[in-house]
């Protein structure tokens, strides 16, 4: 159902967005240095925690 209305709302764009909110984010590199950065997600967001493989 997830995928269907994903699929929804970028074929028919019932909304936009007008502001993504962006920050500075710190983080200890030796801890875990697999971020991945997203427009208007920053670092912290899903695809941060999947392997770097398995990432769009």
């Amino acid at each position: 159902m997830i995928g269907e209305l994903q699929t929804i709302v970028a074929r028919d764009l019932p909304f936009i967005m007008l502001l993504y909110p962006d920050g500075a984010y710190a983080y200890n590199a030796s801890v875990y240095d697999g971020w991945a950065f997203m427009t208007g997600q920053g670092v912290f967001h899903k695809l941060s925690l999947l392997p770097e493989a398995a990432r769009p």
